[in-house]
């Protein structure tokens, strides 16, 4: 099932969050080097807490379609911060409703 409108607005927020993250990182860490003293373990702590920050908003507005067994499934926040991603393959997960264990497509979540 393909995402459209509010779940293509979410892919975007998403996106756009990844982007102001490598960009805090690039601008930021050498920034912090610079300054010394107690600022690049402030800036790796940001940078965590930011990165957890995206996972998050990804595993409440995201959910899985199993290939099996074609039923749709959400993500708890450490699944996906844990499970490898395949960019376009989707997500290793094992389904929760037939066990199948494979790479599976993101795709919006159904609407309750």
């Amino acid at each position: 099932m393909a995402k459209n409108g509010k779940n293509r607005k979410s892919d975007i927020v998403t996106m756009l969050a990844v982007a102001g993250y490598v960009l805090f990182l690039v601008v930021g860490f050498p920034a912090a080097e610079r300054a010394g003293g107690f600022y690049p373990a402030l800036m790796i702590l940001a940078g965590i807490a930011a990165l957890f920050a995206i996972v998050y908003y990804h595993s409440c507005v995201n959910a899985y379609e199993c290939p099996q067994c074609r039923r749709k499934f959400k993500i708890k926040f450490l699944t996906d911060l844990m499970s490898l991603n395949g960019g376009k393959q989707g997500k290793r997960l094992t389904c929760p409703h037939c066990g199948f264990k494979g790479w599976m497509q993101e795709t919006a979540p159904d609407e309750e």
